[in-house]
């Protein structure tokens, strides 16, 4: 097949979904599990497909990006949005609390988040976007007080080692639970705080080869790609 004939054969497979780039984004410990997962399902159905990954992408980045069409696709959670991005939900999450396992609250089968008052706190950078920074805030706001945050860490298994080893209490996700380094608990709230992880796309990308992979991650996410509890 000479040059010609295989642009044309490219130019069909990009037509039908079967060929071309897609420029993926994704960041958090939730997210890097399943990506493996998807790569290895995306080089099996689509093999002219090729995905382009950035990682270390947070929640509020991957809107921007996706918003500015500097990605295709992106993962978050809610609440977040930009002008012209959709989204799908994937999984729904909820906060839990990070303690250390000598911390007195760890006793307790689960935490009023008013009892975190006096705590000081571990976090993500508040200029990474970061969702669960922001639940964090928000949560606490809510129960009447300021987190005070003593450590940032850019993702979440540095903040729970960092819990492990006695520097603060965050709240993380409960899709985290399968992360048990000694010294380090997880225990829900008294009043649930529900978070969705969604995939995002721009509403104006009518690539047939972007949403072929946006199919395949939704198929995958519905078959355990994305975990809500400790498994």
């Amino acid at each position: 097949m000479d040059s010609v004939d295989t642009a044309r054969a490219l130019a069909r497979a990009a037509g039908r979904g079967d060929a071309g780039i897609v420029r993926l984004g994704y960041g958090g410990a939730t997210y890097n599990r399943i990506i493996p997962r998807i790569v290895r399902s995306a080089r099996s159905t689509y093999p002219g497909i090729e995905l382009r990954l950035e990682s270390n992408l947070l929640s509020g980045k991957a809107f921007d990006k996706v918003a500015d069409r500097e990605i295709d696709i992106g993962f978050g959670r809610l609440p977040g949005s930009r002008f012209g991005v959709r989204t799908h939900l994937l999984a729904k999450e909820h906060l839990v609390v990070a303690l250390p396992a000598d911390h007195p609250l760890a006793t307790r089968e689960a935490i009023d988040i008013k009892d975190l008052r006096d705590e000081v706190f571990v976090a993500p950078p508040a200029s990474d976007g970061s969702s669960v920074r922001n639940l964090l805030i928000h949560t606490a706001t809510e129960a009447g007080f300021a987190p005070r945050v003593v450590q940032e860490a850019p993702d979440s298994l540095t903040l729970l080692s960092l819990v492990a080893a006695g520097v603060g209490v965050t709240l993380t996700l409960s899709a985290l639970q399968f992360y048990e380094p000694e010294g380090l608990v997880f225990r829900p709230l008294v009043e649930e705080v529900p978070v969705d992880s969604v995939v995002m796309w721009h509403e104006a990308n009518t690539s047939r080869t972007v949403h072929s992979i946006l199919r395949l991650i939704i198929a995958e996410a519905g078959t355990g790609g994305i975990h809500t509890k400790s498994d």
